[in-house]
Order: structure tokens, then C-alpha cells, then sequence
């Protein structure tokens, strides 16, 4: 059976693979990162204010330097300065070992703002250590919701609902175009 026979001749490899990533991979792409997004941002609410009223432990910080982190394309890297605090703590005789400053993100790329992080929590200092009681890796050390898992919400709902509409929208054009397909295959083969 050739191409023509099947009423394609006029679509290539190309078309199919084109009409596919717009009609399936593009749609669910932005669905999961959309859900990704959401889930992330409410774990971070959640912990963030789970942690004001966790227990603390006696904390030290073993590292507090301002790192600058590149991210792509890598034809125009943006560059932006991130805070990496660890600090060493522990709970019931056992060591642990933990680096969020925050519930969120600290990528703002605000220097100054990096700065006074970094001048808050200066190596060798002693600090308090919110751990959780279930699990004592969980650590932070400025309990608390911040902002910023309220973006990564948004963001996520942004594209979760582009994602479905995207989906709805594909099967209704797929199924538009299975049927001019399926009309120009009759009118091909009455011409034959």
C-alpha cells in the first residue's frame, strides 16, 4: 500500500512530526509543568508554615558565600548571585547537616539582598535550627511562608490551564482535520 493510496501523499515525515509536538507534545508539556509548578509551591507553603513551630536545635554554619549561578541559553547566560549557606546541627546525639535559609527560593539575583543574607549567617556562627520532628533533615532556618511559592502557584496555574485548553483545543482541530483527511482520501479515490 503507498502513501497515496492512503490519502497522505501531500503531508511529508515532517508534517506528521510537526502536527504531533503541536497537537500532543506542546499540550501536555505545559499541563505537567503547569502541575509541577503547583505542587512544588504548595509543598513550600505547606513546610514554610509548618516550620514555625518545629523544634529548634544549636546550629553552627560551616559555609556562607554568595555563588553566581548561570542559567541558559547559553548564547545569552543570565547570571545571578544565589546565597549557599550549610550549617551543621543535631538532634538527639546525631549529626545533620542542612543548607535552606528559607522555605522558597533565593534566586533573586539581588546582590545586596544575597549580601545580607550571607552577612546574617556568617561561617562559624551559632544558629538556630528549625528541624522537623518527623523527619530532622527537614531543616530551615527562618521558619515561615515566604513569596515566592506564591509565583511558583500562579505560574503553575498559568500553565496547567494553557496546557488543557491547548489539549482541547488540539483534539478538536485533530479530529477537524481527520475529517478533511478522510474527505480529500474519498474525493481522491473517485477521481481514480
Amino acid at each position: 500500500m503507498s502513501l497515496e493510496n492512503n490519502g497522505i501523499a501531500d503531508r511529508t515525515r515532517a508534517d506528521v512530526a510537526v502536527r504531533f509536538a503541536f497537537f500532543r507534545v506542546i499540550p501536555v508539556a505545559a499541563l505537567v509543568a503547569g502541575l509541577v509548578l503547583i505542587v512544588s509551591g504548595a509543598m513550600e507553603l505547606y513546610y514554610g508554615k509548618a516550620s514555625g513551630d518545629w523544634p529548634t536545635a544549636k546550629g553552627v554554619v560551616v559555609y556562607s558565600e554568595c555563588s553566581i549561578r548561570t542559567s541558559f541559553p547559553e548564547e545569552y547566560p543570565k547570571l545571578s548571585n544565589v546565597p549557599v549557606v550549610r550549617y551543621e546541627y543535631y538532634v538527639d546525639g546525631k549529626p545533620f547537616r542542612g543548607d535552606r535559609v528559607i522555605f522558597g527560593s533565593h534566586d533573586s539575583g539581588d546582590l545586596p539582598y544575597v549580601l545580607g543574607v550571607i552577612n546574617r549567617y556568617w561561617r562559624g556562627k551559632e544558629v538556630p535550627v528549625y528541624y522537623n520532628p518527623s523527619s530532622h533533615e527537614m531543616c530551615v532556618l527562618e521558619p515561615g511562608m515566604q513569596r515566592q511559592p506564591w509565583f511558583n502557584i500562579a505560574f503553575g496555574q498559568f500553565f496547567a490551564i494553557l496546557g488543557i485548553g491547548l489539549i482541547a483545543w488540539s483534539r478538536s482541530n485533530a479530529e477537524k482535520s481527520d475529517i478533511i483527511c478522510a474527505a480529500d482520501n474519498t474525493d481522491d479515490q473517485a477521481k481514480e
